[in-house]
Protein backbone atom coordinates (compact mmCIF):
# COMPACT_ATOMS: atom_id res chain seq x y z
CA UNK A 1 0.00 0.00 0.00
CA UNK A 2 2.85 2.59 0.68
CA UNK A 3 4.21 1.71 -2.64
CA UNK A 4 3.92 4.13 -5.09
CA UNK A 5 4.01 2.13 -8.40
CA UNK A 6 0.71 0.75 -9.04
CA UNK A 7 -0.08 -2.80 -8.81
CA UNK A 8 3.16 -3.82 -6.97
CA UNK A 9 1.79 -4.35 -4.28
CA UNK A 10 -1.14 -6.34 -5.29
CA UNK A 11 1.33 -8.83 -6.68
CA UNK A 12 3.21 -8.69 -2.73
CA UNK A 13 0.16 -9.67 -1.40
CA UNK A 14 -0.53 -12.61 -3.53
CA UNK A 15 3.51 -13.65 -2.62
CA UNK A 16 2.38 -13.12 0.92
CA UNK A 17 -0.58 -15.16 1.06
CA UNK A 18 1.14 -18.13 -1.33
CA UNK A 19 4.24 -17.74 0.90
CA UNK A 20 1.27 -17.95 4.31
CA UNK A 21 -0.44 -20.96 2.40
CA UNK A 22 3.06 -22.48 2.18
CA UNK A 23 3.91 -22.39 5.92
CA UNK A 24 0.31 -23.50 6.90
CA UNK A 25 1.01 -26.88 4.57
CA UNK A 26 3.99 -27.21 6.03
CA UNK A 27 2.67 -26.54 9.22
CA UNK A 28 0.32 -29.02 8.95
CA UNK A 29 2.86 -31.61 7.78
CA UNK A 30 2.14 -31.43 3.71
CA UNK A 31 3.93 -31.06 1.24
CA UNK A 32 2.74 -28.24 -1.65
CA UNK A 33 4.15 -26.48 -4.57
CA UNK A 34 4.17 -22.84 -4.91
CA UNK A 35 2.28 -23.56 -8.55
CA UNK A 36 -0.81 -25.79 -5.65
CA UNK A 37 -0.57 -22.66 -2.93
CA UNK A 38 -1.31 -20.38 -6.07
CA UNK A 39 -4.07 -22.67 -6.99
CA UNK A 40 -5.43 -22.94 -3.64
CA UNK A 41 -5.13 -18.88 -3.39
CA UNK A 42 -7.25 -18.46 -6.54
CA UNK A 43 -10.23 -21.08 -5.15
CA UNK A 44 -10.33 -19.09 -1.95
CA UNK A 45 -10.30 -15.48 -3.77
CA UNK A 46 -12.96 -16.94 -6.18
CA UNK A 47 -15.51 -18.38 -3.82
CA UNK A 48 -15.32 -15.10 -1.78
CA UNK A 49 -16.89 -13.24 -4.38
CA UNK A 50 -17.45 -9.87 -3.34
CA UNK A 51 -14.94 -9.61 -0.29
CA UNK A 52 -12.37 -10.17 -3.23
CA UNK A 53 -14.09 -7.73 -5.70
CA UNK A 54 -14.38 -4.87 -2.79
CA UNK A 55 -10.34 -5.53 -2.26
CA UNK A 56 -9.75 -5.68 -5.84
CA UNK A 57 -12.08 -2.62 -6.42
CA UNK A 58 -9.91 -0.65 -3.65
CA UNK A 59 -6.52 -2.04 -4.84
CA UNK A 60 -7.52 -1.12 -8.61
CA UNK A 61 -9.05 2.89 -7.51
CA UNK A 62 -5.64 3.55 -5.12
CA UNK A 63 -3.59 2.32 -7.32
CA UNK A 64 -5.66 4.74 -10.18
CA UNK A 65 -4.98 7.57 -7.83
CA UNK A 66 -0.98 6.85 -7.48
CA UNK A 67 -0.50 6.77 -11.45
CA UNK A 68 -2.74 10.45 -11.58
CA UNK A 69 -0.90 11.98 -8.59
CA UNK A 70 2.49 10.58 -10.07
CA UNK A 71 2.49 8.95 -6.01
CA UNK A 72 1.17 11.85 -4.21
CA UNK A 73 -1.76 9.98 -2.79
CA UNK A 74 0.44 7.08 -1.48
CA UNK A 75 0.37 8.18 1.76
CA UNK A 76 -3.25 8.72 2.11
CA UNK A 77 -4.38 5.24 0.42
CA UNK A 78 -1.83 3.33 2.87
CA UNK A 79 -4.63 2.58 5.62
CA UNK A 80 -7.61 1.78 3.89
CA UNK A 81 -5.99 -0.51 1.11
CA UNK A 82 -3.53 -2.33 3.79
CA UNK A 83 -6.53 -3.13 5.98
CA UNK A 84 -8.88 -4.54 2.82
CA UNK A 85 -5.47 -6.14 1.57
CA UNK A 86 -4.95 -7.19 6.10
CA UNK A 87 -8.74 -8.63 5.99
CA UNK A 88 -8.61 -10.36 2.76
CA UNK A 89 -5.15 -12.00 3.64
CA UNK A 90 -6.68 -13.09 7.07
CA UNK A 91 -9.87 -15.00 5.27
CA UNK A 92 -7.18 -16.36 2.95
CA UNK A 93 -5.61 -17.70 5.73
CA UNK A 94 -8.39 -19.27 7.45
CA UNK A 95 -9.65 -21.05 4.59
CA UNK A 96 -6.38 -22.34 3.97
CA UNK A 97 -6.36 -23.36 7.47
CA UNK A 98 -9.75 -25.08 7.36
CA UNK A 99 -8.42 -26.79 3.94
CA UNK A 100 -5.42 -28.41 5.77
CA UNK A 101 -7.48 -29.33 8.83
CA UNK A 102 -9.53 -31.67 6.56
CA UNK A 103 -6.53 -33.37 5.00
CA UNK A 104 -5.77 -30.99 2.09
CA UNK A 105 -9.55 -31.06 1.22
CA UNK A 106 -12.64 -28.98 1.49
CA UNK A 107 -14.32 -32.47 2.42
CA UNK A 108 -17.97 -32.59 1.71
CA UNK A 109 -18.50 -28.86 1.33
CA UNK A 110 -17.67 -26.45 -1.58
CA UNK A 111 -15.22 -23.87 -1.31
CA UNK A 112 -17.53 -21.28 -1.74
CA UNK A 113 -19.43 -22.93 1.11
CA UNK A 114 -16.79 -22.78 3.69
CA UNK A 115 -15.78 -19.28 2.73
CA UNK A 116 -18.87 -18.22 3.46
CA UNK A 117 -18.97 -19.42 6.48
CA UNK A 118 -15.65 -17.89 7.45
CA UNK A 119 -16.63 -14.70 6.41
CA UNK A 120 -19.74 -15.06 8.29
CA UNK A 121 -17.95 -15.73 11.58
CA UNK A 122 -15.53 -12.93 11.40
CA UNK A 123 -16.25 -9.42 12.38
CA UNK A 124 -15.30 -7.84 9.37
CA UNK A 125 -15.87 -4.02 11.21
CA UNK A 126 -13.57 -4.99 14.34
CA UNK A 127 -10.94 -7.23 11.84
CA UNK A 128 -10.37 -4.12 9.44
CA UNK A 129 -10.27 -1.61 12.63
CA UNK A 130 -7.58 -3.50 14.26
CA UNK A 131 -5.51 -3.46 11.25
CA UNK A 132 -5.65 0.17 10.47
CA UNK A 133 -4.75 0.74 13.98
CA UNK A 134 -1.21 -1.37 13.54
CA UNK A 135 -0.78 0.61 10.16
CA UNK A 136 -1.50 3.71 12.56
CA UNK A 137 1.23 2.81 14.91
CA UNK A 138 3.96 1.14 12.05
CA UNK A 139 3.05 4.50 9.88
CA UNK A 140 3.53 7.01 12.92
CA UNK A 141 7.24 5.15 13.92
CA UNK A 142 8.31 4.48 10.25
CA UNK A 143 11.20 7.43 10.22
CA UNK A 144 10.80 7.01 6.50
CA UNK A 145 6.78 7.47 5.64
CA UNK A 146 5.51 10.87 5.68
CA UNK A 147 3.73 11.12 9.02
CA UNK A 148 5.44 12.66 11.84
CA UNK A 149 6.31 10.57 15.24
CA UNK A 150 3.31 11.35 18.30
Amino acid sequence: ALNPVAGVDVLGGVAVDVTMILALARTYGMEMTAANARSLLMSVIAATGFVALAEISMHAFCNFLKVVSLGGTTALSAIPQGAVAGYGSLIVGKSAKYYFENGASWGAEAPKTVVRRILDETDKDSVIQQIKTEIEKKLKSNFYSNNTKS
